[in-house]
């Protein structure tokens, strides 16, 4: 049987739409993908193809250089044989030509937010993935799949522990126990659920209001929203100005060798503004405090014409704030939120604790634990299989490293 889909300049939206037509429960053995020129690599190629045998499925990935010209692709694809032909990805031309194939079926996957698209496979929830023949309409379903034996150890990256938890749920219930004691749960899963969205602040939509104004977090909203902080900045949703005062305050307290029981928490809060500014202060000092955050914001006001804010979630720190007429938001008010569960997977692997290690469970039964991360692979979670049958976190694990190699990088 040979599944035929499109190359992109971005191997992802290849590799998912592969993916999703692999859990329709077709077992090609052969996929050849179309595209205007070579792109694959070598090692991509081979990499692909063992995440599929780890599926069962015994595949050739080959692809197929067709140019830029609409005339020779709609030749070539009335002309070759395939079974199931997926016009997902590549660029719109390509997919009206794909209507021309011989194939049995011509399917393409919809998701509502096309942006979630270049995640990788598995992050958005099959609830939300519908697989449509072109041809006829009908919808397509999607097929629970086992994996075969393979190292049960794997590094994660946060979307890859979202994308696990998704697969894990077409199997049966899939519940996160967090390892902690009833004394733990207040102060370090409920931090978790925090950063991950479950709970949520009702003051984070006022953000959204003050678009064109700059921000100003305190290290208390570094490290309970840290996550979102991110995502805010990263869709240019915010302006958010770094620091010095903060980044003194975080990095004082993760330095100064104390066993604070909740030096864990300071060690988020770090990460969360590295993660932001990518290249921050470099040194640290003791110049922090209330007193020294507000001279550090009333010095950038009088040398800019935009809005300054306050992000805190401080009760007194903002009082002194909004005295000195300094527009604030502060993050008070509790209420129950979408859970991004591999940010929560992820947070529950940080808090260096020492506790019994997590587990994820299908349907009562742990398939997976969860390896404590001591803050030496920032972003990266250990895992181990106990259920080889739900192995798909060494197949995550390798379609992570074709992202990678794609984007050209490497942890």
């Amino acid at each position: 049987m040979i599944l035929a889909t499109m190359g992109s300049n971005k191997s992802v939206t290849t590799m998912n739409a592969i993916m999703t037509e692999v859990f329709t429960g077709l077992k090609p053995e052969k996929i050849r993908i179309y595209r205007e020129d070579s792109n694959l690599l070598g090692e991509s190629k081979k990499t692909l193809e063992k995440a599929l045998s780890i599926l069962g499925i015994r595949a050739e990935v080959e692809e197929k250089v067709v140019g830029e010209d609409l005339r020779t692709w709609k030749e070539v694809l009335s002309r070759d044989q395939v079974d199931v032909f997926d016009v997902t990805p590549g660029r719109k031309y390509m997919a009206i030509a794909g209507t021309y194939s011989h194939g049995n079926s011509v399917r393409y996957v919809y998701i509502k937010e096309e942006v979630e698209g270049y995640r990788i496979f598995g992050y958005i929830p099959f609830s939300r993935v519908k697989v449509l023949d072109v041809r006829s309409g009908e919808k397509v379903e999607l097929d629970r799949l086992s994996t075969l034996d393979a190292d049960p150890h794997s590094r994660l990256e946060r979307d890859s522990l979202t994308a696990l938890y998704n697969i894990l749920a077409i199997h049966g219930k899939v519940e996160v126990d967090e390892g902690a004691s009833k004394d733990d749960r207040e102060d370090y899963v409920e931090l978790c659920k925090m950063r991950a969205g479950g709970i949520r602040f009702r003051e984070e939509e006022e953000i959204r209001k003050f678009r064109g104004s700059l921000f100003i977090a305190d290290t208390n909203t570094y490290i309970n929203i840290g996550p979102r902080l991110r995502d805010l900045v990263n869709s240019r949703k915010i302006n958010l100005l770094a620091s010095k005062t903060v980044f003194d305050e975080l990095v004082g307290k993760v330095v100064s060798g104390s066993k604070d029981p909740k030096l864990w928490k300071f060690s988020l809060g770090v990460e969360s503004y590295r993660d932001i500014h990518k290249i921050p202060f470099t040194k640290g000092g003791q110049s922090y405090g209330d007193r020294s955050l507000i001279e550090e914001i009333r010095n950038i006001k009088s040398n800019v014409q935009d809005q300054v804010i306050l992000l805190t979630g401080d009760r007194e720190l903002s009082t002194k704030a909004s005295t000195l007429g300094i527009k604030t938001i502060f993050l008070s008010q509790e209420t129950q939120g979408h859970m991004d569960y591999g940010e929560y997977i992820y947070c529950l692997s940080r808090s260096g604790r020492g506790l019994r290690k997590p587990t994820i469970s299908v349907d009562g039964k742990d398939v997976v634990e969860i390896r404590e991360n001591p803050g030496t692979e920032l972003g990266i979670t250990q895992v181990v299989t106990k259920d080889m049958r739900y192995n798909f976190a060494k197949v995550l694990e390798l379609l992570q490293e074709i992202m990678r190699r794609d984007q050209g990088t490497s942890s």
